[in-house]
């Protein structure tokens, strides 16, 4: 539905992805974890990134309604610090899924 509301209102064509939760993203991302994306992150275990991966989760309303005044500052400064962890390492995955 959204794919084909962005179609007609935007002229976009969007993907799963583009319109993907970032709860279904992280779901994505923990069942695939050992046969996808703990290469890219490491090898580390799930456990290391569960939180980060929970707070960005938890903060993804409060910061797109416009009511950062929900966090913390430490949360915001940690959601940040995560994001761009988060978004530096899957950038380079896309290509290499390909593979996969």
């Amino acid at each position: 539905k959204f794919i084909k509301n962005n179609k007609k209102l935007f002229d976009v064509n969007s993907t799963v992805l583009d319109v993907m939760s970032l709860s279904d993203s992280f779901k994505i991302i923990e069942n695939h974890w050992q046969n996808i994306f703990s290469k890219y992150f490491d090898n580390e275990t799930l456990d290391k990134w569960e939180n980060k991966f929970n707070l960005c989760g938890q903060a993804r309303n409060p910061i797109h309604h416009v009511h950062e005044e929900y966090l913390t500052d430490s949360q915001r400064i940690l959601v940040i610090a995560y994001c761009n962890e988060i978004n530096k390492i899957l950038s380079v995955a896309p290509k290499q899924l390909l593979l996969v």
